[in-house]
């Protein structure tokens, strides 16, 4: 049995399982504002989405403006149209309420009572989580709600008791919905005078942002375009116009971040005026009817496609295409290189030795731990760019681990000795050395 002590030697400062279309991911389908059918734009989405079931996408997202004023005659004529009812069912299809549902609540709960989840209460609010078969993570959604209930600190509860009861890991993938966009100078100028719960969508953004929840896409439609922002914090601050390229964990207190989705192109009025602030993607003319957002998650990115249905299920690949590493896995093992033998100085053993400066509580997170098999585990909890290399008391470098998202790394001497080794942790270029010793 080894023990290993490690001495700091340095400071420098409700699911579901469901069958995914491809084995390892799970594919959403995203839209939204399909209420007047323009351009036969419903139509065309609808029978997109009943012959993509389970074979292009595994669930879809509608952000509202399903009717155009809620009454009983709109939601007849709106399950009327063609494929409509088809590709709304039980399961496959989530939508989140719309300022048009505040006229007439009741026809909203009578129409989709009996095909959204339900909170315990009503289903104006609630969270679903997907097992995605072959992967780790899981898929989740939370349906948030703008319009209808009383206060945003209820649904926030709520879903804070979910994701707890549903053993959530932050490292799972969160989307997040809501109708109106969660920033006013992200849509037409008119949204910025008007007063669609602003307070509610911000203390909704803070949420999301916190470490535990670890939020990762926010959908949304009520303006009648497309939008894909970069990586955006608190009130709209812009993080990383990367989009993400490392996710949004690169550390313990920074650099978290959501990106937002607007797509309100399925059959509402045309709306080309726009303000976009702090945008990655928005399409140089904004009237294209029938967009569809698919998103594929697997355990270490996303890969987004936006495409324009059109009659007949023709679909114009393409308007957006974009994929986010968020988990890759780390560079296990890089190629031995013995010829290093720049390393540490093993001559000091005291704990004063200097090799420039960092945030301690990132080098804190760092853990090197007995692994089991006579060597060690070293576990990075955070995205960050970082390198860690192994020596031994002569300062020769024995391994060398590179990677910049969270993982573990395994390590033990090739020929199974014991003894003090060093471990240099580089992040960011900011050294910290642990002295680790073996002993059976």
């Amino acid at each position: 049995m080894i023990r290993i002590l490690v001495i700091l030697m340095l400071i420098s400062n409700s699911m579901q399982v469901f069958g995914a279309t491809e084995t390892g991911k799970f594919t959403i389908g995203f839209w939204g504002d399909a209420k007047s059918n323009i351009e036969n734009a419903f139509v065309n989405v609808a029978t997109y989405l009943v012959n993509s079931k389970g074979t292009k996408i595994d669930v879809h997202f509608m952000n509202g403006d399903f009717t155009p004023n809620g009454t009983t005659a709109d939601w007849k004529n709106a399950f009327s149209l063609s494929n409509v009812r088809k590709a709304c069912v039980k399961d496959y299809f989530f939508m989140s309420t719309s300022n048009h549902d505040s006229k007439v609540p009741a026809n909203y709960q009578a129409n989709m009572g009996t095909l959204l989840p339900s909170n315990g209460i009503n289903n104006y609010y609630y969270h679903r989580s997907w097992d995605v078969i072959g992967g780790e993570r899981k898929v989740r959604l939370l349906v948030f709600d703008l319009y209808l209930t009383s206060t945003a600190e209820e649904q926030i509860s709520y879903f804070r008791e979910q994701l707890e009861a549903d053993g959530h890991d932050p490292k799972d993938w969160i989307c997040a919905m809501w109708h109106a966009p969660s920033f006013p100078d992200m849509t037409y100028k008119w949204v910025a005078s008007s007063n669609e719960h602003e307070e509610f969508k911000a203390k909704f953004v803070n949420f999301l942002l916190e470490p535990e929840i670890g939020g990762d896409f926010v959908f949304n439609g009520h303006a009648h375009n497309y939008l894909r922002t970069h990586l955006l914090g608190d009130s709209g601050v812009l993080i990383d116009t990367i989009s993400g390229k490392f996710g949004p964990y690169r550390s313990p207190d920074s650099l978290r971040g959501l990106i937002h989705i607007v797509n309100g192109r399925a059959g509402a009025f045309n709306n080309t005026s726009k303000n976009w602030v702090n945008s990655a993607y928005a399409p140089a003319f904004n009237g294209q009817q029938g967009l569809v957002t698919r998103i594929a998650f697997d355990d270490s990115s996303a890969t987004l496609v936006t495409d324009r249905i059109q009659a007949g299920g023709v679909v114009d690949k393409g308007v957006d295409s974009w994929k986010w590493t968020k988990f890759a896995p780390p560079v296990d093992t890089l190629p031995l290189d013995t010829t290093d033998t720049t390393g540490v100085d093993t001559t000091k053993t005291d704990t004063t030795v200097a090799i420039g400066s960092a945030n301690n509580m990132i080098f804190d997170a760092i853990h090197i731990e007995e692994n089991g098999k006579g060597g060690v585990t070293i576990e990075v909890p955070f995205a960050v760019s970082h390198t860690i290399r192994v020596f031994n008391l002569q300062g020769k470098q024995l391994n060398r681990f590179v990677g910049h998202m969270p993982g573990k790394y395994q390590w033990q001497h090739p020929a199974g000795k014991t003894g003090i080794y060093y471990f240099e942790i580089n992040i960011d270029g900011k050294k910290q050395i642990k002295r680790v010793l073996l002993l059976k």
